[in-house]
C-alpha cells in the first residue's frame, strides 16, 4: 500500500513480481505440456490396447461330469460330444476355430468353413480339419486322433522333434508330449 504513492518504487516492484512470474510460468508451463503428452499418449494406448482386447474374445468353458455324455453346438453350427469327465475351452477368431482339449475325449462334427481352419490342440499336438468329423482322446501324455469321414492334418511338436500326418477315412494317429507321432493305422 505504501509503494502505491511512491511511482519510482511502483514501477520497480512491477517489473520485479513480472520478471519472477515469467521464470516460474516458463517452467510450469513446460511441465503442463509434458504432463498433457504423457497422458495424451496413455489414453492412445489405453484405448489400443481394450481394443485389441475387445478382437480376442476370452474362451468359453464346456467339461462333462464322470459318465456324462454332454453336446455343445458351436456358434458355426459344429458340434462337440463331450465324453465323461471331459473338458474343452473354445475361441472363435477371425481366421480361426480354436479348441483345446484339457481332458478327457471329444467326438468334433466340423462345419466347414475354408477361411476359418478348426484346431483342436491336445497336449503338444494339434488337429486341423476345414469340415469333417473326427474324435481326439486325450489320456495323460498320449492323444488319439480318429476321423470317421473327411481329412484332417495331426501336427506333433516336442522338444527334439516335429511330426506330421494327414489321415483320411477311418483312420487313425496317437502322438505324445514328445512329438512323436505312432504309424497310421
Amino acid at each position: 500500500d505504501n509503494i502505491a504513492h511512491v511511482p519510482g518504487l511502483q514501477m520497480f516492484a512491477e517489473d520485479r513480481v513480472s520478471y519472477f512470474g515469467r521464470v516460474w510460468r516458463q517452467p510450469m508451463a513446460l511441465s503442463a505440456r509434458l504432463v498433457l503428452l504423457l497422458v495424451t499418449i496413455l489414453g492412445i494406448g489405453l484405448i489400443g490396447w481394450s481394443q485389441r482386447n475387445a478382437a480376442m474374445p476370452r474362451p468359453t468353458y464346456f467339461a462333462s461330469r464322470v459318465g456324462e455324455l454332454k453336446t455343445v453346438v458351436l456358434p458355426d453350427n459344429s458340434t462337440i460330444l463331450l465324453s465323461g469327465a471331459s473338458a474343452v475351452s473354445v475361441s472363435f477368431q477371425d481366421k480361426e476355430r480354436r479348441i483345446v482339449l484339457a481332458r478327457g475325449e471329444a467326438l468334433f462334427n466340423v462345419a466347414p468353413d475354408p477361411n476359418r481352419p478348426f484346431v483342436v490342440r491336445a497336449g503338444r499336438g494339434s488337429t486341423t480339419a476345414l469340415g469333417t468329423e473326427f474324435n481326439v482322446q486325450r489320456d495323460g501324455e498320449r492323444s488319439t486322433v480318429t476321423v470317421v469321414h473327411g481329412r484332417v492334418i495331426v501336427n506333433s511338436a516336442g522338444p527334439h522333434s516335429r511330426s506330421r500326418a494327414i489321415l483320411g477315412h477311418v483312420m487313425e494317429v496317437s502322438y505324445d508330449d514328445s512329438g512323436t507321432i505312432s504309424l497310421v493305422r
